[in-house]
């Protein structure tokens, strides 16, 4: 029997672990971005996002999708290690010789308060061997009709490395907007995802 939940924090060793399973195929890509997918990073993405886990109750969590605002996504770049390399090389040419003395906590509220929470989906994965399954269709599905605001489109972001990453949202009713610095930024309506789907589904 297949189930939705959100996802706790003791969760954080199988996000981790399919998160791993989803990297790109390219040694480069996949090196730079298993940098980002510690522990901590897992933890943050459960306490700043909203995580929801597709749950099989005989084998276990099988997929997972995080959703999340500006702000969110900002939290998890810190915690990310490749972007903290880049950041305190950045950070010393303004004269921070010490990466903890940037005041992060002002930079967070700033971001917030002013700037608007998008539906955004920052994360989806299924475990490799439960592919094509119609597990990540599933995922997608409840985030837009439960979880994400229908009043504002959802936002995704691929790499542009990863056609068969476009061709699945594609497939979910999104639609590319543009590309940029190896990055394929799509957009979809929930109502017409939603729609989509369940023609699909029946």
């Amino acid at each position: 029997m297949d189930s939705m939940r959100k996802a706790l924090l003791a969760d954080h060793i199988e996000i981790c672990e399919i998160l791993h399973s989803s990297l790109p195929r390219d040694p480069i890509l996949k090196l730079i971005k298993s940098l980002d997918i510690s522990k901590q990073y897992c933890e943050s993405l459960i306490i700043s996002n909203d995580v929801y886990l597709f749950v099989n109750k005989k084998i276990g969590v099988l997929g997972i999708i995080s959703i999340g605002n500006l702000a969110a996504v900002i939290r998890n770049l810190l915690h990310s290690l490749s972007f903290r390399i880049k950041l305190k090389f950045f950070l010393s040419i303004l004269g921070y010789n010490n990466i903890k003395s940037f005041p992060f906590q002002i930079l967070l509220l700033v971001t917030g308060r002013y700037l608007p929470s998008r539906n955004e989906i920052t994360w989806i994965a299924v475990k490799e061997e439960f592919r094509s399954q119609g597990i990540g269709k599933s995922l997608i599905s409840y985030a837009a009709h439960e979880r994400l605001d229908a009043n504002h489109e959802i936002l995704v972001k691929t790499l542009s490395s990863t056609p068969e990453n476009v061709l699945f949202y594609q497939s979910c009713g999104f639609m590319i907007q543009h590309t940029s610095m190896g990055r394929v930024i799509l957009k979809g309506d929930p109502n017409q995802i939603c729609s989509v789907l369940k023609m699909q589904k029946n």
